[in-house]
């Protein structure tokens, strides 16, 4: 439900935007003090961290969220440090 949810968020700003509407569509990474991943537990999160996606602090994620805003873009995601590899 959460997936599915998600996605007719991010279908419904791209159609604002086509359409010349305001909208931004985030798709967040784990957050360190809130959240889902924040309340699952130290497993759930030393499991995600191993997975190459440290936790988004609070601070970093006040700071993505002020530059997606003014980044004009109808989509983005936020994942200060994610290790690709």
């Amino acid at each position: 439900n959460y997936a599915a949810a998600n996605a007719g968020l991010a279908a419904l700003a791209e159609r604002r935007r086509a359409c010349g509407l305001p909208a931004l569509c985030i798709d967040w990474g784990p957050w360190a003090a809130v959240g889902m991943a924040a309340d699952a537990g130290d497993r759930v999160a030393k499991r995600i961290a191993s997975l190459g996606l440290p936790p988004i602090e609070p601070a970093a994620g006040r700071a993505a969220l002020a530059d997606a805003i003014r980044s004009g873009l109808p989509r983005v995601a936020v994942l200060p440090g994610v290790d690709w590899g």
